[in-house]
């Protein structure tokens, strides 16, 4: 049986109405990338309201592709922009499978430009060999808030037989089938805010 508020978290996340979520913690923890790349990135204003604070996304960061992966150049205005209001850092979002908890589970895993880094860095060491979807990573962080780090590890099928061994965890590589039951996420999972609901909020905070 599952203890402790970590297995709170994660118990409350598999059952929630919405997304689940795959955050790294201390813990060791191996996900099978589901595709290339994200299939979504943005930034947020979070913005200060009499209903207290709330998050939009910003059009403006909204970065969309065409059929062959290539970005689409968009001018899309904010009104958030326009007052002045700042954004966060951009967030980019991946399909990804966790392993090690029963059956292979669907999350969304939501990165910044330091895992972002790291993600390419090990896409560009496997190089001709294989890509990010047939190998699993296995992620852990160190810290809390600001100074949190983020450690990530590329694991061939070996590599993650091996790990399930020796730590004695319940890890099995995904098979194609497994892969191709999952409905995977777009990019309407995070729709933007229409411009009329955008000028109310811009007015609210000028």
């Amino acid at each position: 049986m599952a203890s402790g508020w970590g297995a709170y978290e994660r118990t409350r996340a598999a059952s929630s109405d919405f997304e689940t979520k795959f955050k790294p913690s201390g813990e060791l923890q191996v996900v099978a990338l589901l595709e290339e790349g994200p299939f979504h990135s943005f930034a947020r204003h979070w913005v200060e309201l009499k209903e207290g604070k709330r998050a939009f996304i910003c059009p403006a960061s909204v970065q969309y592709i065409d059929d062959t992966g290539q970005p689409i150049e968009d001018d899309a205005e904010c009104p958030l922009c326009d007052v002045g209001h700042k954004v966060n850092s951009p967030k980019a979002y991946l399909n990804v499978a966790i392993l090690g908890q029963g059956k292979p589970q669907l999350a969304v895993w939501e990165i910044g430009p330091k895992v972002s880094e790291q993600l390419q860095m090990i896409d560009k060491s496997i190089g001709r060999r294989t890509s990010l979807t047939e190998i699993y990573i296995l992620a852990t962080a160190s810290g809390t808030g600001l100074n949190t780090k983020y450690q990530l590890e590329p694991l061939f099928e070996d590599d993650l037989l091996e790990l399930a061994e020796d730590e004695d965890l319940p890890l099995k590589p995904l098979t194609d089938k497994q892969r191709e039951s999952f409905e995977l996420y777009d990019d309407t999972l995070y729709p933007v805010p229409t411009l009329k609901e955008l000028n109310q909020v811009a007015d609210e905070v000028a």
